[in-house]
């Protein structure tokens, strides 16, 4: 695990030139070593999963990227070590791998009115109890630094980067994040903007929510902040099968799953498209195909979306 280089997808990009760009990284670990695993597979088959946020930056406007030499280059990570310890199925009583957690999915990142720079990341806590999950927020005065990150403890961005190899910290849970608007936006992972017609930040994920008489209704969804830690309930641009349950309907032949929304206004001034006007696209992934191998057989697709205030 130490060595924090396994597998890694850029999800998060900022930039105010076009030609320096940072990224925050998706970094997953997959256990090829422990028993309970898949012996000798680091891909996202193996079950076995520690995730952290590393970063990047490219000097070529996007034509490659480089990293700082490792752990150097790790931006948030929980403050626990990977622990394989095998788990009991409560149904079955069988032996079953611990459940996956760490630092996941980083929204793009925004610039705040504050002048600091804001991500959003999913947090699963606990490769015990799956229910311990949610949404963080970390903040940087500095995206070229990734060991400036700072989490938000409840109170404020005081939780600093603390990497828990080659030893844990006395007290870990003093730098474990406090989540944001938990019973209302959840542990969904998203993007970010801020929207000049509404003059809120706005949160767009993927995920399942009540509407009406519906309480599992499975699409792409917005919610708005004034501060970025207290959201408003989410609402429904667009019904969507995201390929876990209860939103597993195929929309059509071969059609097996729906993900990563976000609003891009092309119309934005901004290098990294941080802001949207009253128009806006809903950018998002359409996977075909049912077969494992064939998962990568993506397309890209947008719709048109207009905001209106509501009259009070």
């Amino acid at each position: 695990v130490e060595d924090f280089d396994h597998q890694e997808w850029i999800t998060s990009l900022y930039t105010e030139d076009g030609t320096t760009i940072h990224a925050l990284i998706h970094n997953e670990y997959h256990d090829p070593y422990a028993p309970i695993c898949k012996g000798g597979d680091t891909s996202p088959a193996n079950p076995c999963w520690y995730n952290f946020i590393s970063s990047a930056v490219s000097r070529d406007g996007g034509y490659s990227f480089t990293q700082l030499p490792s752990p150097d280059h790790v931006a948030a990570i929980l403050p626990y070590a990977w622990d394989p310890t095998p788990l009991k199925n409560p149904r079955t009583n069988a032996t079953i791998p611990p459940h996956p957690y760490g630092y996941m999915t980083p929204s793009n990142i925004v610039k705040g009115k504050d002048g600091f720079y804001y991500a959003m990341i999913r947090v699963l806590l606990s490769p015990k109890d799956a229910t311990q999950r949610g949404t963080c927020l970390m903040r940087t005065t500095d995206v070229s630094d990734p060991s400036s990150w700072k989490l938000w403890d409840g109170y404020g961005f005081n939780i600093p980067r603390v990497i828990p190899y080659p030893h844990e910290p006395s007290d870990p849970q003093q730098y474990v994040c406090a989540f944001v608007s938990n019973d209302i936006i959840g542990d969904y992972y998203g993007t970010l903007v801020y929207s000049t017609y509404l003059e809120k930040y706005v949160f767009v994920n993927a995920g399942v929510y009540p509407v009406r008489k519906n309480p599992d209704t499975c699409g792409f969804w917005y919610s708005l902040s004034d501060d970025l830690i207290h959201w408003s309930a989410p609402q429904l641009m667009r019904s969507a099968p995201l390929g876990f349950p209860p939103c597993i309907e195929n929309i059509g032949p071969g059609v097996i799953r729906e993900a990563y929304p976000s609003l891009i206004d092309h119309t934005s001034p901004d290098r990294s498209f941080q802001t949207i006007g009253k128009t806006a696209y809903l950018y998002f992934m359409r996977n075909n195909g049912v077969q494992i191998e064939r998962y990568l057989d993506r397309d890209l697709l947008r719709a048109p979306i207009t905001f209106e205030k509501e009259e009070i």
